[in-house]
């Protein structure tokens, strides 16, 4: 089989992907669209609407968690990475060899 009718192949597979992925994009944004809780999350800084759909499909109703610093360590964040400007720290020390 010739390069150019492997490559033929694979573009024809890379446009049904693409075309599968706008359809789920587009079912997301409508679930979104409808979802009053995803909306409020969209309106924080860094939140789109894919990491809003997310958020409400892992916590489900938000009243339970109170703060945002409750919702952070029920994500399992430590205060000092909390703060945006704070760098990620490890939560357990790395064994060094002697």
């Amino acid at each position: 089989m010739p390069a150019a009718d492997m490559l033929g192949i694979l573009a024809a597979q890379l446009r049904a992907v693409g075309e599968c992925v706008d359809e789920v994009e587009a079912k997301l944004l409508a679930w979104h669209r409808a979802d009053e809780t995803s909306s409020r999350l969209q309106a924080v800084p860094s939140i789109g609407p894919i990491t809003a759909n997310a958020l409400v499909a892992i916590v489900g109703d938000p009243s339970h968690l109170g703060l945002g610093r409750q919702f952070a360590a029920w994500l399992g964040m430590q205060s000092n990475q909390v703060a945006a400007s704070a760098p990620a720290q490890p939560s357990c020390k790395l064994r060094t060899r002697s």
